[in-house]
């Protein structure tokens, strides 16, 4: 699997970086706070940390990720005024590994924009999956299960391409995923979408009726979950990484296995019974349920709050430390 090295050093349009756009364009500081302030996402340079400035390392890798070598020395780690962890999940796997100084260590957790008017699903349509991330963390299985369900009263769609970490990325790693590219397109009832800007992916959660995840990837969290999931879409994902923090009580989940035989089967299975019971009254209200719960848990609407108090009490305990005469 591709190591995804820094999302400053080239253009890219992955979760991280929609993260990081909104907040810096609304966190929305007085002028005289926010030029204090110099937030750096997942990526330990040095040469990124201001002497002059209050540093925030926003961490949204996990630990297999190479940059992730500088938190073994805990001396230049605390050159950081904060590192903010994305779940409760990611921060526990650096624990274990890692010397952190946990006095500068807070979980604050994802966020999206709102998705305010979700269109309601329509009965007596076919059941449409929807699978949108990068082709390394479930796409091959996915495939394999859409072929074992042998139904044609479902489709699939499929967001998923390199050129999401910028064409430096998609140049050196797309060799390696074009098969299933071009599998998923020959494939009768997927629909491969190829890679599209997140507003295109949003618009087509409207039309769809079920996250098909079965993730191998150790997600730090799942904006593709969290999107679904407001969308009014059943998640069927499977219980590995921070998908079971991200998703809480109302996804699908299957047993995280490694043995790929034993995933697929378990998910195919998984996947068939949510598709069997989709329009049954209960499912129907519990995908409302989902949608208030992830409204009110997982938008910026609480989110941006926590940053700015966040934030806010770092400028006053650094004011307080300069005046004290202590």
């Amino acid at each position: 699997m591709p190591k995804v090295l820094s999302n400053t050093l080239q253009p890219s349009a992955g979760g991280s970086q929609i993260l990081e756009r909104y907040l810096r364009d609304n966190l929305k500081l007085q002028q005289c706070d926010q030029e204090k302030i110099n937030i750096i996402v997942s990526n330990t340079s040095p040469r990124l940390i201001s002497p002059e400035k209050i540093n925030i390392l926003w961490n949204h890798y996990h630990i297999d990720q190479p940059n992730v070598i500088a938190f073994r020395s805990k001396e230049y780690m605390e050159q950081y005024d904060l590192i903010v962890f994305v779940s409760h999940w990611q921060f526990q796997r650096y624990l274990e590994n890692f010397d952190l100084p946990q006095d500068r260590c807070i979980v604050i957790q994802n966020a999206i924009e709102d998705i305010t008017d979700p269109t309601k699903k329509i009965f007596g349509k076919k059941i449409k999956l929807i699978y949108a991330s990068t082709p390394w963390r479930g796409l091959e299985l996915l495939l394999d299960c859409f072929e074992l369900l042998d139904n044609e009263e479902i489709e699939l769609d499929v967001f998923s391409s390199t050129k999401i970490y910028g064409s430096e990325f998609h140049d050196e790693n797309e060799k390696d995923w074009s098969h299933l590219f071009d599998r998923a397109s020959q494939i009768p009832g997927v629909n491969y979408r190829g890679f599209v800007s997140n507003k295109d992916v949003r618009a087509a959660m409207q039309e769809a009726h079920i996250l098909s995840y079965p993730s191998y990837w150790a997600e730090t969290s799942c904006l593709t979950a969290i999107e679904a999931g407001l969308s009014g879409l059943n998640l069927v994902v499977t219980n590995y990484g921070a998908l079971p923090e991200t998703c809480g009580p109302f996804a699908n989940y299957v047993q995280f296995s490694r043995d790929y035989s034993t995933l697929l089967y378990s998910y195919t299975y998984g996947l068939e019974k949510v598709i069997e019971f989709y329009w049954e009254p209960s499912n129907q209200e519990k995908l409302k349920k989902q949608r208030e719960y992830f409204k009110d848990f997982w938008t910026w609407n609480s989110r941006l709050d926590e940053w700015r108090d966040t934030v806010t009490g770092l400028i006053n305990a650094k004011n307080h430390d300069k005046n004290s005469k202590y």
